[in-house]
């Protein structure tokens, strides 16, 4: 399939991909490690590498011994190919019996490591508790996001997918927004909610992504952080960042205007989400949505972006 996707209904707007909880009870630096590579030493400042994680170094023949074993099925481009011979279910188990697991077993796994997610730290000193910090975190990530896509040309709109309402036990509900892109008619991302309803507030801590004492630290997914829908750029549907070429560019561009500390985690053969409506119809008629899961067959070795640069799990030589 063009790009390297595959394709799969969906009941739900997220992956259902749960992932193992890992909150420390106490966030302490980890020192870095000489034999691995920079991002792996990123990421072991955090959850991603704790509670059995499947996530690890490759070596550069690993990588190139995996590509070969997928190229040799047809001669074809590692991307093409993949698609080509649909191995990209969900149990990713046609993955798995080619090469071995090993880039299959992090995007196959339940652990947090499956999925594309931020890793923060910042300075504990200029706000007062863990969910200030926390929501100043995405409101600085989805700012930047905005200004840089309307700085190429794109309009982004916003719409309401549920509106402000009661539960049947009387508690007040927050309204719901997602937004769209250039008027296409499926979502581009950035969720979210007009009251903070987050249980997951970032934790006092210290670690080695940032040079301050005392910091706030992210301990799980951080939620409707971003524009980083893939489905999107590849379709070329936005302007300036045009396949998958240009969503990696996208990615630099993002996190070099973002403050240091704010690391952007991509796993081996990430998922998207599409959601749709008809041409038309109103968001926040629930029978008028339709879903789709696409996952990113190109995209072998799990990396990491920060200050407009990429960090590949590679072993060092």
């Amino acid at each position: 399939m063009k790009f390297g996707l595959k394709l799969s209904m969906l009941s739900s707007l997220f992956l259902g991909i749960a992932g193992c909880q890992s909150t420390p009870d106490v966030i302490e630096p980890t020192p870095f490690i000489t034999n691995a590579s920079y991002a792996y030493n990123i990421a072991n400042q955090t959850y991603l590498t704790k509670n059995d994680s499947p996530l690890r170094d490759f070596s550069k023949q690993e990588i190139a011994d995996f590509k070969a074993q997928l190229t040799k099925k047809s001669g074809g481009d590692v991307s093409v190919v993949i698609g080509a011979i649909n191995i990209l279910r969900l149990d990713l188990t046609g993955i798995i019996s080619i090469a071995g697991g090993t880039a299959a077993n992090i995007a196959n796994s339940k652990h947090q490591a499956a999925q594309v997610q931020w890793l923060i730290a910042m300075d504990a000193m200029q706000y007062t508790d863990g969910l200030i910090a926390k929501n100043a975190a995405v409101d600085t990530i989805n700012r930047e996001a905005m200004a840089l896509l309307k700085e190429k040309g794109n309009t982004l709109t916003k719409q309401v997918l549920v509106e402000k309402h009661k539960a049947t036990f009387g508690a007040e509900l927050p309204k719901e927004t997602l937004y769209t892109i250039n008027g296409n008619t499926y979502s581009f991302g950035m969720f979210e909610r007009s009251s903070s309803v987050d249980s997951d507030p970032f934790l006092v801590g210290e670690t080695n992504l940032i040079n301050a004492k005392k910091q706030y630290v992210s301990t799980t997914t951080v939620k409707n952080a971003g524009v980083m829908s893939f489905v999107p750029f590849l379709e070329n549907k936005v302007i300036g960042y045009s396949g998958a070429e240009g969503y990696e560019q996208y990615l630099l561009d993002l996190t070099s205007r973002l403050p240091d500390g704010f690391y952007l985690y991509v796993p081996s053969f990430p998922v998207d989400v599409k959601m749709t409506i008809k041409e038309g119809e109103d968001w926040t008629c629930k029978e008028c949505r339709q879903w789709q899961q696409f996952r990113r067959s190109d995209v072998v070795v799990p990396a990491i972006y920060s200050q407009g640069k990429k960090y590949e799990f590679i072993k060092p030589e």
